[in-house]
């Protein structure tokens, strides 16, 4: 027996449980992670076309972008 025991020091039956199952849980989620598929399954845009009724295809060389970064972006998508 202790002469003085600290009182927080002294872990009941109950929270070693909680900290054994918590523990547990916390294993199995990480070996988990490993077979999970972050990436997905890609992308895949089933309604792009929709944008090119509103926005139809100009003439070659003819950029639309208002401002100098536009366009680059333009040039650079291979847009026009």
């Amino acid at each position: 027996m202790q002469a003085h025991a600290n009182k927080w020091m002294t872990v009941t039956w109950p929270q070693r449980a909680f900290a054994v199952v918590a523990l547990g849980i916390a294993a199995v989620c990480a070996t988990g992670c490993n077979t999970f598929n972050w990436k997905g399954d890609g992308f895949h845009d089933e309604f792009a076309h929709w944008g090119e009724n509103a926005r139809p295809a100009g003439e070659p060389g003819h950029l639309t972008g208002l401002s100098e970064q536009a366009q680059e972006v333009e040039r650079n998508l291979g847009i026009r």
